[in-house]
This record gives C-alpha cells, sequence and structure tokens, in this order.
C-alpha cells in the first residue's frame, strides 16, 4: 500500500524592504513561483497573479504543458 501525500500551495503577497508589492507561492517549504519584478501597489500585484493564472490556462489548452 501506497501513501500519497498532497501539499496544498501558499499564496503570499508581501511588501519587500523598497516597499514595493511582491507575490509568491509555495508548496511544502520550497518556492515554486515568484514575481520577477515589485509593484507599487497592491492591486497590480494580485492583477499579476491572475495575469499568470491566464497563461497557464492558454498553455494547459494548447498541450504546452500538463
Amino acid at each position: 500500500m501506497s501513501i500519497t501525500t498532497f501539499f496544498r500551495p501558499t499564496l503570499l503577497v508581501y511588501q519587500d524592504p523598497t516597499d514595493e508589492w511582491r507575490w509568491s507561492i509555495t508548496v511544502a517549504a520550497t518556492i515554486v513561483g515568484a514575481s520577477s519584478k515589485g509593484f507599487k501597489n497592491r492591486e497590480d500585484c494580485i492583477a499579476d497573479i491572475y495575469n499568470l493564472e491566464k497563461r497557464i490556462i492558454f498553455l494547459r489548452e494548447k498541450d504546452y504543458i500538463n
């Protein structure tokens, strides 16, 4: 019998030391995604997360990724 452990991703939106907003996604304490730049306001940072989600959906629809 095998046991499968599932780790839920955690999304963190935070301000860095220069007061710019950034996001990161971790799974099992490993960063699997992060913003490549800082944002002046939180709303733009969150919009970037949604843009990432749209790109992933597009790539899945084209069978570029699973």
